[in-house]
């Protein structure tokens, strides 16, 4: 094996450790160098520290075994040196810092007596742990085996020959000679932040700091639990003083407070309290609950202050609940329902003692009534009003002046004794019809009665009818000939009229009550009209156009389908819409209708059979347009020269 300046050589069991020249042997307090031995020895002691075999008979192997020019120790398995114990002083404690250490083969392994261990992997600087071989009694060295070639070299042992411990529990001691600010033992001790105790409770938990226990967490009974947030250092506890308040329990019947030992207690207590009833009264606390109760608050409370109201929390008494009078008939006296007496006004009735007023009432406080109107609606008496009797109506001032009786069946009305009265007059009521009994009312002047007339024999003016009788105010009899189209008219009437007996449309000349617009020249002869009888009717009220029309006193529609023939009014309905013209064509040669246009609309309906007859058209009217307009134009022969009628009618109203 070589090493650095030293040569080594076994011969047998001895080593022979041959110097180089020029090398110098370190040697330092405190570090083992082995250089005081060579060869087989049975110990070896160097600065206090003693290396022996452990087993009896075994040696220690001496002398440059690296070759390095320094002696050193080696170890190897088997027989005879493993393994070595280290002692120093003869077993005063001691502290293994480092040593220099070739690794050659096998294992070894390094042992202190707290338990300590080291099994080096390479040669080099071993450095020991200062946990286990701090403070130590022993270390050895083993090396388990058989095998002598796995052999390790050992040099330069450094120590501290003491534990190293200063007694401070903020300094990590160990040991390591060559540290700068190692004191003469060789011991380092490096200031740590481990856990200390200054003996002050009040500052908190402590840190070492600086080599020092100068470090402290602070009050360690700040933001504590409850009851446990109070400082005591002769105590070292938190526990605030007895009485302090604590966490409120929700219960206003107990008292929250610490008891000095950490605890918040919640003993009874007799305080003020609310059951959340009203109407039982003020609450006291006893045995932890709200149960004590002082009874109905409102009894022999002031005017309206007298009912418990639960919901409401109050005593108000209701709305309306009578309360005392103030004397006046035109106030209401009654509680607000907020604990008040009022007096509002009413609108009761009441008497204000004046015979000259009347619906005497309540208004602002006050009773009043309108002025009594003593007209006795009788012209023939002087009003006037009392204030103590009331109304006077004297008739005698107006004796012998002129009234009104309101009786149209008499005249020169004149007033007597209070009373107005007149002369009868004899009255012209007859309004043409046999078929209506005709009188005078007093309140409403000339009456036309069909009912007393009802079988009254009469005369339709029909030549076609026989046995004819009044019925509802139409005189109509029995048809004894043909009416073959059944206009009401027979044939043999229109034919000797000379019109169509076939066409009920057509009907024998009527009396003309209209001549037509604008009703100008010789022509207008040529077309009359019975109905409508105004150029503008108005759909809403010209009979023409009523939907439910009025049957004549001789048998014909009067109003609706004017002309037609009917028997009682419902006889003459025509739908909505609706309006009848009954146009007279004149009996002139040549007649010819030249125009008959309702708005755009040509009707031929209109174009006459035979001239001289009178003709029938219901027209349709178009109720989205304002105006609906007919126009019609005839002309024929008149004094042998040829004349034109042209009508227009304007249908108003929708």
């Amino acid at each position: 094996m070589k090493s650095r300046g030293w040569i080594v050589l076994r011969m047998g069991a001895a080593l022979i450790l041959l110097g180089v020249a020029g090398r110098s042997l370190p040697a330092a307090a405190n570090t083992v160098t082995f250089n005081s031995g060579s060869g087989i020895a049975f110990s070896y002691t160097e600065a206090g520290m003693t290396v022996v075999p452990e087993v009896s008979g075994f040696y220690l192997l001496l002398g440059d075994n690296d070759m390095n020019g320094s002696p050193d120790l080696e170890n190897h398995p088997g027989c005879c040196s493993t393994p070595y114990r280290f002692t120093y002083n003869g077993g005063a404690a001691f502290s293994v810092a480092k040593f220099d250490f070739v690794l050659n083969a096998g294992t070894h392994t390094f042992t202190s007596s707290s338990g300590g261990s080291l099994t080096p992997g390479a040669s080099g600087v071993v450095t020991l742990p200062t946990a286990g071989f701090t403070g130590i009694t022993y270390f050895r060295w083993e090396t388990p085996g058989s095998d002598q070639s796995q052999t390790a070299i050992m040099d330069n042992l450094k120590f501290c020959p003491s534990d190293c411990n200063d007694g401070n529990g903020c300094t990590d001691d160990s040991c390591d000679p060559d540290a700068p600010g190692a004191d003469g033992n060789g011991c380092v001790h490096t200031a740590n932040s481990a856990s200390c105790n200054d003996g002050v409770f009040c500052n908190g938990a402590d840190t070492c700091g600086a080599g020092s226990c100068s470090v402290h967490a602070g009050n360690p009974c700040a933001a504590g639990p409850d009851c446990n947030d109070t400082c005591n250092e002769g105590a070292h506890n938190c526990f605030a003083p007895a009485n302090t308040p604590c966490t409120d329990d929700g219960n206003v019947c107990t008292d929250d407070k610490c008891n000095a030992t950490g605890s918040c207690i919640h003993p009874n207590n007799a305080a003020p309290c609310n059951d959340g009833t009203f109407c039982n009264g003020a609450d006291t606390c006893s045995g932890g609950s709200c149960v004590v109760h002082a009874g109905n608050p409102c009894t022999g409370g002031p005017e309206c202050n007298t009912s418990c109201n639960e919901g409401a929390g109050n005593c108000f008494n209701p709305a309306t609940t009578p309360c005392t009078d103030d004397g006046n008939v035109c106030s209401d006296d009654h509680c607000d329902g907020a604990g008040a007496c009022i007096h509002p006004p009413n609108t009761a009735t009441c008497d204000d003692g004046n015979a000259c007023t009347v619906n005497d009432h309540c208004a602002g406080g006050s009773c009043s009534g309108s002025v009594r109107n003593c007209d006795d609606q009788n012209p023939c008496t002087q009003d006037s009003c009392n204030p103590t009797s009331g109304c006077v109506n004297d008739g005698a001032p107006l004796d012998g002046t002129a009234c009104d009786d309101g009786n149209s069946c008499t005249s020169n009305d004149t007033c007597n004794g209070g009373t107005c009265a007149g002369t009868e007059l004899p009255q012209n009521c007859d309004d043409g019809n046999p078929c209506t009994a005709d009188g005078c009312d007093p309140l409403g002047g000339c009456t036309h009665d069909p009912v007393p007339r009802n079988g009254f024999v009469c005369d339709d003016q029909n030549p076609c009818t026989m046995q004819d009788t009044c019925n509802n105010g139409v005189c109509r009899g029995a048809l004894t000939e043909a009416d073959t189209d059944g206009d009401g008219y027979c044939d043999r009437v229109e034919n000797t009229a000379g019109c169509n007996p076939n066409d009920p449309n057509e009907i024998p000349p009527q009396p003309a009550k209209f001549p037509g617009y604008p009703a100008k020249g010789t022509g207008e002869v040529i077309l009359t009209y019975v109905s409508p009888t105004l150029a503008k009717p108005v759909v809403a009220t010209d009979p023409a156009c009523a939907t439910a029309g009025t049957c004549g006193p001789i048998g014909f529609c009067t109003a609706g389908p004017v002309g037609d023939p009917c028997a009682t009014d419902a006889d003459c309905t025509q739908p909505p819409n609706t309006c009848r013209v009954l146009v007279n064509f004149a009996n002139v040669p040549n007649l010819t209708l030249l125009r008959s246009r309702l708005g755009r609309t040509t009707l031929t309906s209109f174009t006459p059979l035979t001239p001289g007859c009178s003709r029938k058209v219901s027209i349709t009217l178009d109720p989205t347009r304002r105006i609906n307009k007919l126009r019609l134009k005839a002309s024929g022969t008149v004094g042998g020269v040829t004349k034109r009628d042209s009508d227009s009618f304007k249908f108003l109203g929708f």
